[in-house]
């Protein structure tokens, strides 16, 4: 019999089946919802990098999780966290004053 992964219950029940007809469960006690025997798709650094970069010249989210071959929530997610870490959320920096040996005259 299963366990819940989350607080480890036995008191499970099945819950219909995800999109792949894995059977999924629902725990009685902490109400979590999980498929035995999950199988999750591991990003490369590489397949990172290139969303990165795919996201920095203006590919649309939905083209990058095509060519990645990834989830959209998970080009969403990602970019998110690029856009929170790098400052990249289309807000100009702010290089402080130009000095007088940018060519500004005084």
């Amino acid at each position: 019999m299963e366990k819940c992964p989350r607080c480890g219950s036995g008191d499970i029940k099945k819950n219909g089946h995800i999109h792949n007809g894995k059977q999924n469960y629902y725990c009685k006690t902490c109400g979590r919802n999980f498929v035995e025997n999950p199988q999750q798709k591991i990003v490369s650094q590489k397949d990172r990098e290139l969303a990165a970069r795919l996201f920095r010249e203006g590919l649309s989210m939905r083209a990058i999780s095509r060519v990645l071959g990834v989830s959209l929530p998970w080009v969403l997610d990602f970019t998110k966290n690029l856009s929170g870490e790098k400052g990249i959320s289309g807000e100009v920096p702010d290089f402080g004053k130009a000095d007088s040996k940018s060519g500004e005259s005084s």
